[in-house]
């Protein structure tokens, strides 16, 4: 049984029943059922209003991605992360390696403000063969984070 606790719906639990799968080119994730899906080019994401986002946007590499090419993409995602944030005007509070998926990837949080809001962009880079996934997912600082760890967990390239 897979958990969401809250997903933007006022903290309740959320069983399996109350996800869907969501699928793009060649990856699937778990989003809340009661999301709405968006598809545009390579990106797909399911949204709760006007803040509450989760999705995946896919990237063509110029060359064949290998795990012991790993030390050597780190530095050059660290420099993508830290172009995001100052898009956003906000700060990037972490870098972390972690798995996803069974593979390791490159997350990151940062904090901005956006109309007033404090937000939490949280960010991970899973490379595999020929294609780079960009995890996405957006809430508001403080708010559950629940839809976001279901993305990164269910996330399945394939």
């Amino acid at each position: 049984m897979i958990v969401l606790a809250g997903c933007g719906s006022g903290g309740h639990k959320a069983t399996a029943s109350n996800v869907q799968t969501v699928t793009g080119g060649g990856y699937r994730f778990l989003a809340p059922s009661s999301w709405s899906v968006h598809r545009v080019g390579r990106q797909v994401t399911a949204t709760s209003g006007p803040v509450d986002l989760v999705g995946v946007t896919t990237f063509t590499l110029t060359r064949r991605y290998r795990p012991r090419l790993w030390a050597r993409a780190v530095p050059a995602l660290d420099r993508a992360a830290g172009d995001v944030a100052a898009q956003l005007q906000g700060k990037l509070r972490t870098r972390a390696t972690v798995v996803v998926a069974g593979r390791r990837a490159r997350r990151y949080e940062i904090d901005y403000r956006r109309a007033g809001k404090a937000l939490v962009e949280r960010t991970a880079f899973v490379l595999t063969g020929r294609r780079e996934h960009q995890l996405l997912c957006r809430f508001a600082a403080g708010a559950d984070d629940g839809a976001c760890r279901t993305l990164f967990s269910s996330f399945r390239p394939g």
